[in-house]
């Protein structure tokens, strides 16, 4: 994240503290007494997990659960006879933080468990696997070092063959280090110490004779026609007579493929060159084809079978030519978010089946890639990635780098920065999700970011690579192949001449902006005007890749006395509920592209034909289902041939068309039940505002008070504040006050009458009013002109006039205290979309409840209910107030508004031509202060984010509806 605080605070840690960069990155493994077994080496040298080996029944184990943990170790913690009896227990994989403990940077805090080793591992190599401890980590056996590891994301492995005796169990203890100089700066990022095993840990063997390194790489001929397995392997002894490796492959249907040849011999593997493996014809992967083969590969010494392994591959080509990204030939445009591995519980532990969910949940908006800032993420991610079709910038953990006097170029980090790009490397290359290597997150470049470009070029010159800040790199140094830009602003060319321009960051979900999203969570569905101009500009603008939102998921830790993290910035929550920026991200991204608006209605017994743009990349129309209903008509439509990134037509049947009918369209796919959806109106239908009969109207004067009463309502204003003090309909009371000024942040409390006039005529009266309303502080007033007109119908139009501190506000409009009993919001309206989720707070129309029918909150559990259901922070139970979120959201561009009251016909209800927005808010004593804006915009939302329109002229006179009526307006057809 580009945060000017963060920024601001981390210079001020380094200039504080020198971060001992030059003092603890040459630091080795503290002295243990035991000297023997270091086996740093080459970082990406991962052993090959095999899926089976002959005469093991499980050759990987999955270390998960209880292990044994203290923040109070004693000298020498790591022998098998140290004192365990104050130890406590903790789950790994996890967090410590998140599990009560308190974790201080620089302390080494170890975790111990015995593992049992199962008998028929005799005879075979024994290895652990560790897919990410965070930060530093040192590991013994049985009291013995092994060896040590820098950075928290990637896997590595430990030998420890030496140190353990089948059918035996064996002390493993893993020394954690949460140090201040991580590159990534993890926990300060987190805003809490993310130290622990964050992810898997394995027990697997390697049978002696076995493979000690296998690749396999999948490629293409030029024409896309053939496609070829790079297989390099290496036998981990010398000591054969002969040794095969028999292939075998599957296609995404599970139907056996022809592969040639199908036997290597390892003989032609000595040289260390690849061998090719060729097949016919394969089915290409993309996001939006995710076709995945099978590869197995059995090893046989002498003549007998040793092990087999399994690996998913997809067969694909990305490069980069001109100002474009091409995916197998075909330019395509990235619509992402960044993501974090987040859980609320767990916080970077994630289980895998949120990394399985979070691919399912993104590709359903329409998401096609994701940025996995900022860190590499497990492998299930990317396994679940590959499956799902969605591209990748994997990046590394460098964060923030060179901000003060920061690594970036201090030599005594090469290796830091270096060993964990090639763990990155080597064990993801074989991902097809994975398009390009990011080299870091924000930072200055330097000679060691200067390391992992070269090593990209070197190790994987099918891919890409790209860097945040590009703009660092000297003049005259090898640019990345991407570049990348972070929070453009909505209206400016995000597209790029030279290279493809990528928004890795943009579009910033609503989080910093603290109160106003409490205050009013409709600032989230106003967000959807940002995504939406982003969505059209990717696009049309030549040389813009696209970009990820910051964020894809909501970055809150439940802590164990508050909740932590920076916020709330994600289209889902923590717990993967729908957030309203899911559905706007879908809509923004959908590759379906119609004009959402208003349909002319087609001449008599004539089809409708309907412009319609194809923005998949490798997709036709032809291969999407597509659904229309109509009246009591429906239908399928069949053979939309329209190839990617052209435009045709849509042909619904004729019929008997009639004017404000809703045409519904929906679009869907085997692996998307609702890609897009559209209710488009027919034909242009005039609105008639509601109405109430009118009839004689009666003012009584007396002392202070004005009664005016009509058929079946009453308004009394008050001569000493010239505002109304109640009013009635069918004898129940729906106005205890008003109006008053709102300026967004609350009605202006503080009111000073300076004239009042009243002008009475046959079927109303005129109050003319001036005065001043002030902040509840009283430091800053604006002068209010009011015109309260009551007429004989119920309807009271307050037309308004305000100076001062008005022109600077973020809202404008008037507000009416209601009663306390006020129970629920209905509304029509102009929204930005024709179609949303029934519990969208920004569908077009509605009733959204005052109070939520579901019962309390229990701290740390997933709610039952959705999103627009929320009364407040679900982080921190009892924080902020208790209207539902679909109440409390303000509705824009309104066509009519209306509050109820229970056991009541009774109704206040605000009318507009689509241009006023109405917020219900429950105020301290119960009450609910119902405001009408003239005027709204959310500056506070920032990072390139539209922001709503620019201040109005203090001299404009507004005016607001409110009819006092039985019930809320029926829905009508609006054009």
């Amino acid at each position: 994240m580009n945060r000017r605080t963060f920024v601001g605070a981390l210079a001020a840690t380094v200039a504080a503290n020198k971060l001992r960069l030059s003092a603890q990155a040459g630091d080795h493994a503290p002295s243990t007494g035991n000297k023997a077994g270091d086996q740093r080496k080459a970082p990406s040298d991962l052993v090959p997990i095999a899926a089976a080996i002959d005469g093991i029944s499980a050759p990987v184990i999955n270390l998960a659960g209880a292990w044994s943990f203290t923040t109070a170790p004693g000298k020498e913690f790591w022998k098998s006879d140290a004192d365990l009896s104050a130890w406590s227990k903790v789950n790994v994989p996890g967090e410590f933080v998140l599990q009560g403990f308190n974790i201080k940077e620089d302390i080494e805090y170890p975790c111990r468990t015995k593992v049992k080793i199962p008998k028929d591992f005799s005879g075979q190599r024994i290895y652990l696997r560790f897919d990410g401890i965070y930060g530093y980590a040192r590991i013994w056996i049985n009291g013995s070092y092994v060896r040590d590891h820098f950075g928290g994301f990637t896997s590595w492995d430990c030998e420890i063959t030496q140190y353990v005796k089948p059918g035996e169990s064996a002390d493993l203890v893993v020394g954690i280090t949460d140090r201040r100089d991580d590159i990534s700066q993890g926990s300060y990022y987190a805003q809490h110490s993310i130290a622990g095993i964050l992810r898997d840990v394995r027990l697997f063997a390697v049978p002696a004779s076995g493979l000690a390194a296998l690749s396999t790489v999948p490629r293409l001929s030029e024409d896309f026609a053939i496609g070829y397995i790079d297989i390099t392997a290496t036998l981990a002894s010398p000591e054969y007579k002969s040794a095969q490796l028999e292939l075998g492959l599957t296609d995404p249907a599970g139907a056996k493929v022809s592969v040639t040849p199908s036997s290597l011999d390892m003989s032609s593997l000595q040289s260390g060159q690849p061998v090719a493996v060729r097949i016919n014809a394969p089915r290409l992967w993309d996001a939006e084809h995710p076709h995945l083969y099978e590869l197995t590969v059995a090893v046989s010494i002498d003549g007998k079978h040793i092990q087999a392994f399994r690996n998913s591959l997809g067969f694909r080509t990305v490069k980069v030519v001109g100002n474009q990204l091409l995916v197998n030939g075909s330019p395509i445009k990235l619509r992402g978010v960044c993501r974090h591995s987040i859980h609320p519980v767990h916080g970077r532990a994630v289980p895998p089946e949120f990394d399985e969910q979070d691919a399912i949940l993104f590709r359903r908006a329409n998401i096609n890639f994701v940025r996995t800032s900022h860190y590499s993420p497990s492998e299930h991610f990317l396994a679940a990635c590959d499956r799902h079709g969605i591209y990748v910038e994997e990046e590394t953990a460098v964060s923030w780098s060179n901000l003060g006097d920061g690594p970036s170029s201090d030599s005594a980090f090469a290796d830091r920065f270096l060993s964990q790009f090639q763990e990155m490397i080597g064990r993801d290359r074989h991902h097809a999700s994975v398009l390009f290597w990011s080299l870091g997150n924000e930072s200055q470049w330097g000679d060691n970011i200067a390391l992992e470009r070269h090593y990209a070029k070197e190790a994987d010159p099918s891919r890409p690579n790209i860097f945040s800040y590009p703009d660092t790199i000297p003049w005259g140094t090898p640019r990345c192949d991407i570049y990348s830009k972070h929070y453009p602003e909505w209206g400016s060319n995000l597209g790029g001449s030279i290279s493809p321009v990528l928004h890795d960051e943009f579009a910033h979900v609503p989080c910093y902006n603290i109160e106003t999203y409490r205050r009013d969570p409709g600032v989230r569905n106003f967000w959807g005007e940002s995504i939406k101009r982003f969505g059209d500009s990717f696009l049309t603008t030549d040389g813009c890749l696209g970009g990820s939102i910051w964020a894809g998921i909501d970055e809150v830790f439940i802590l164990t006395k508050k909740a932590g993290g920076y916020g709330p910035w994600g289209i889902v929550d923590g717990w993967r509920r729908e957030k309203p920026e899911y559905w706007l991200t879908k809509k923004a991204y959908s590759p379906i592209r119609i004009e959402d608006k208003t349909l002319p209605l087609p001449g008599k017994s004539t089809t409708l034909q309907i412009p319609i743009y194809n923005a998949f990349d490798h997709t036709n129309l032809s291969e999407i289902e597509i659904r229309w209903s109509i009246g009591h008509d429906a239908g399928k439509l069949s053979g939309i041939n329209i190839a990617p990134h052209s435009s045709g037509y849509l042909e619904i049947p004729s019929r008997s068309w009639k004017p404000g009918e809703i045409l519904d369209l929906q679009f869907s796919s085997a692996s998307n039940p609702l890609i897009d959806q559209f209710k488009l109106p027919m034909g242009s239908v005039a609105r008639t505002a509601s109405s109430s009969p009118g009839g004689s109207l009666h003012v009584t004067e007396k002392g202070n008070t004005i009664l005016i009463e009509g058929a079946a309502f009453s308004v009394t204003l008050d001569r000493e504040t010239g505002l109304i003090q109640n009013a009635t309909s069918k004898g129940q009371t729906v106005l205890e006050a008003g109006p008053f000024l709102d300026l967004g942040a609350g009605y202006y409390k503080n009111w000073t009458l300076r004239h009042f006039d009243l002008r009475k005529r046959e079927d109303g009266v005129t109050a003319i009013v001036t005065g001043e309303s002030r902040f509840t502080e009283g430091i800053v007033k604006s002068t209010v002109e009011l015109e309260i007109d009551i007429d004989s119908t119920g309807l009271i139009t307050a037309r308004y006039r305000a100076s001062g501190p008005a022109t600077k506000g973020t809202h404008l409009g008037l507000a009416y205290l209601l009663p306390a009993k006020t129970e629920t919001l209905h509304w029509e309206r102009k929204a930005l979309w024709s179609a949303y989720p029934d519990d969208h707070i920004g569908r077009p129309s509605g009733t959204a409840s005052r109070k939520a029918s579901h019962g309390a909150l229990t701290r740390g559990t997933k709610p039952s209910w959705a999103w627009s259901q929320d009364t407040g922070d679900i982080y921190e139970p009892g924080a902020t107030p208790s209207d539902t979120h679909d109440f409390a959201s303000i509705k824009e561009n309104i066509w009519s508004a209306s509050c109820t009251f229970p056991d009541s016909a009774a109704a206040v209800s605000v009318e507009a031509n689509g241009d006023a927005a109405v917020r219900a808010s429950s105020l301290a004593d119960g009450r609910v202060a119902m405001s009408i804006f003239n005027f709204w915009s959310y500056p506070d939302m920032a990072w390139g984010n539209y922001p709503g329109p620019h201040d109005l002229p203090a001299a404009a006179i507004r005016e607001v509806r409110l009819r006092l009526t039985e019930r809320p307006p029926k829905s009508s057809s609006r054009s």
